[in-house]
C-alpha cells in the first residue's frame, strides 16, 4: 500500500483544485489497480422502463465520495460510488440487456488481477481483465492528477500557486519512499485547460499502458467515424418468397463487425433486428440454408502480441466481422452427490459453442474445489480436470474458438424464436465467392455507446475490434496505387500513429502493436496520455 504521505498529497489536490484523484493500491500480491476517491463525475443514466432496450441515456453530475474497501476483489467489484439503487439497476439493465441475463465477461477474473484504465470519455472505473502475468515492474503508467471543469456543473477553482510546492514535495517524497520496489512511476500532474505541468516525474518514459490502450483505440475510432455513426449487419435472399412464406435461399449475412446489433448485450436478444427483418418481409421457411461473408474484415482472430495461454479466456476471444455474446461462452460444472462420481457440465448461453471434456470428478464436502480448464490454440476441445465438492457448482468464463460458428448457432435460433425456420447448415463463405445484391443493412448501435461499453468494463474485444473496423476502412478507400500496408490491424495501428502525430505525438512517445492492451509491446509515455487526454476533452 501507498504511503500514508501519498494518499494525503492526492487528497490535497482535491481540496485546492477540485480535481481527479488516482491511487493505485498493492491490496494483494498478485493485483495492481487504481481506484478513483474523488471527483465530480458525469455518467449516463439509462432509463430502466423498459428492460432490454437500450434507451437514450441522460447526463447525471454527481460527486463521488471516497469510500475503503473490505478487500481487493470487492473493490474491483464495486460500482461508482453514490449511485442510487434504481440508477445502477437501470443502467446495468441497459448494459446487459436484462438484469438477470447471464453476463458475457467473468466475475472471476476480477480476482485474477491486472490494471485498470481510465474511463475515457467519462472518467476513471475500475476493472482488471488483464491477467496478472502480463503486469512487469514497467506497469505503473503513473498517477494523473488533472482538472475535468466542463463535466461539472460548477467548474472548480484552480489550486492557488502557493499550494504547488508543498504538493510536489509531498508526491516527490512519497514516490521516493513507496512500497513498490522495482516499479517504475510516471506522473504528471497537469491542467486540463491550459496544459501547464505543475509536478512531472518520469513523464517521458515509455511504460507498459495494459488497458489504458484502449483510451487510443477509442479516442481513434470517434475521430475517424464520429460519435453517431453506426456499424451494419447486411442481410439479402437470392431466392424468392412463396405465398407460403418459404424461399429457396440461402440467407446470406455479412458480418460488419457489429458487437450487439439490438444494441444489447443479452444473447437472447441480441439478433432480433435480424430475425425481425425477415419476418417483415413474410419469410417463415428458408430451405437453403445461410451462408456467412467475413470478408468486412481481413485480420487474425486474436490481436498481435496476445499470449497463447489466454486466448481460451473470455477476455480474450477471437475478433471479427461476427460477435455474438462477446464471441464467449460460460461452463457450469456441477458435482454429483457423493464422492467418487464424475462431474458433469453444461454449457450456454447456447449449446455447441464449444466441445466440452469434463475429466473432473466430485470430492467429499470438506475437500476443495480445484478445477482447471484448458483449450489448446485451434483446438475446439474444452477440457476439464480436477475435482469438485459434492452437489457444489462452479462457472467458468472461456472464449469461443470460431466467432462465425457461434453466430450461426446463435443465428437459428433467433430465427425459431421469430418462428422462421432454416433448413440447411450454416457455413463460411468461400474466398471469392459470389455474394449476392442488394444487401440489406441492420444498423447496430451508435458508436459513442460501443465506446462506453468498451471502456468502462475495459473490453478488449471491442477495443480490438474498433482498431479493426479503423483498419478496414481505410483498406477500402485506399488507392490501387498504395503500396500494400499489412491486414487491417496493420492498417489501424498506421493510422493510430498519424492520428497521435496530429497532437505532437511522435513514434518515440507511443508505440502501439495492437487495440486492447493484452500486448506487453505497447508502449506510451504519461506525458502522451495526458496529451490525448486533453485533445479527447
Amino acid at each position: 500500500m501507498l504511503p500514508r504521505l501519498l494518499r494525503e498529497a492526492t487528497q490535497l489536490a482535491c481540496r485546492v483544485g477540485g480535481v481527479a484523484q488516482f491511487k493505485p493500491t498493492f491490496r494483494r500480491p498478485r493485483m495492481v489497480q487504481i481506484r478513483e476517491a474523488k471527483f465530480v463525475h458525469a455518467r449516463l443514466v439509462a432509463p430502466a422502463a423498459s428492460p432490454g432496450n437500450r434507451a437514450t441515456p441522460r447526463t447525471e453530475h454527481r460527486r463521488m465520495e471516497p469510500r475503503e474497501a473490505s478487500s481487493a476483489r470487492s473493490t474491483v467489484g464495486r460500482r461508482w460510488q453514490g449511485r442510487r439503487k434504481a440508477g445502477r439497476r437501470g443502467q446495468l439493465e441497459w448494459r446487459r440487456g436484462v438484469a438477470d441475463a447471464p453476463s458475457r465477461r467473468a466475475p472471476d477474473c476480477f480476482a485474477r488481477g491486472g490494471w485498470t484504465g481510465w474511463g475515457f470519455p467519462f472518467g476513471p472505473v475500475v476493472r482488471t481483465l488483464f491477467p496478472m502475468r502480463a503486469l512487469i515492474p514497467l506497469l505503473c503508467l503513473g498517477v494523473l492528477v488533472a482538472a475535468f471543469p466542463r463535466v461539472a456543473a460548477k467548474p472548480p477553482a484552480l489550486p492557488a500557486a502557493a499550494h504547488w510546492p508543498e504538493l510536489a514535495d509531498a508526491l516527490r517524497h512519497a514516490i521516493d519512499s513507496s512500497h513498490a520496489p522495482g516499479a517504475s512511476w510516471g506522473v504528471v500532474v497537469a491542467n486540463a485547460d491550459s496544459g501547464n505541468v505543475w509536478f512531472a516525474t518520469n513523464q517521458t518514459h515509455l511504460l507498459v499502458p495494459a488497458s489504458n490502450t484502449k483510451l487510443f483505440s477509442v479516442a481513434l475510432a470517434l475521430a475517424h467515424f464520429g460519435p453517431d455513426h453506426r456499424f451494419a449487419t447486411d442481410l439479402a435472399i437470392p431466392g424468392a418468397t412463396d405465398a407460403a412464406g418459404t424461399t429457396a435461399g440461402p440467407l446470406w449475412i455479412r458480418g460488419g463487425g457489429v458487437p450487439f446489433l439490438a444494441g444489447t448485450t443479452d444473447p437472447r436478444r441480441s439478433l432480433a433486428p435480424l430475425a425481425a427483418s425477415l419476418s417483415a418481409r413474410h419469410v417463415r421457411r428458408i430451405t437453403g440454408g445461410a451462408v456467412l461473408d467475413a470478408s468486412w474484415i481481413e485480420a487474425a482472430p486474436h490481436g498481435s502480441g496476445w499470449n497463447w495461454d489466454d486466448l481460451q479466456e473470455a477476455y480474450a476471444p477471437p475478433v471479427g466481422p461476427f460477435v455474438w455474446n462477446g464471441n464467449a461462452a460460460h461452463v457450469l460444472i456441477r458435482g454429483g452427490t457423493a464422492p467418487g462420481q464424475p462431474a458433469t457440465a453444461r454449457l450456454g448461453p447456447i449449446p455447441g459453442l464449444i466441445d466440452v471434456d469434463v475429466r473432473a470428478v466430485t470430492v467429499a464436502t470438506n475437500q476443495p474445489t480445484r478445477l482447471s480448464f484448458r483449450r489448446r490454440p485451434g483446438e475446439t476441445r474444452l477440457r476439464i480436470d480436477g475435482s469438485i465438492r459434492a452437489n457444489g457448482s462452479h462457472t467458468e468464463h472461456v472464449s469461443v474458438p470460431d466467432g462465425a460458428h457461434a453466430f450461426g448457432l446463435a443465428l437459428r435460433t433467433a430465427l425459431e424464436a421469430e418462428g422462421i425456420r432454416l433448413d440447411g447448415p450454416v457455413r463460411v463463405a468461400a474466398p471469392g465467392e459470389n455474394v449476392p445484391a442488394p444487401w440489406e443493412p441492420i444498423p447496430g448501435p451508435a458508436l459513442s455507446a460501443i465506446a462506453a461499453d468498451c471502456l468502462k468494463p475495459s473490453d478488449n474485444l471491442l477495443a480490438q475490434l474498433l482498431l479493426l473496423q479503423v483498419g478496414a476502412d481505410a483498406r477500402r478507400h485506399a488507392s490501387a496505387a498504395d503500396p500494400d500496408a499489412g491486414d487491417d490491424e496493420a492498417r489501424g495501428i498506421a493510422a493510430l500513429a498519424g492520428f497521435l502525430k496530429t497532437m505532437g505525438i511522435s513514434g518515440n512517445e507511443a508505440s502501439f502493436e495492437e487495440g486492447s492492451g493484452l500486448s506487453r509491446k505497447n508502449v506510451v509515455s504519461t506525458a502522451a496520455t495526458v496529451r490525448l487526454l486533453r485533445h479527447a476533452r
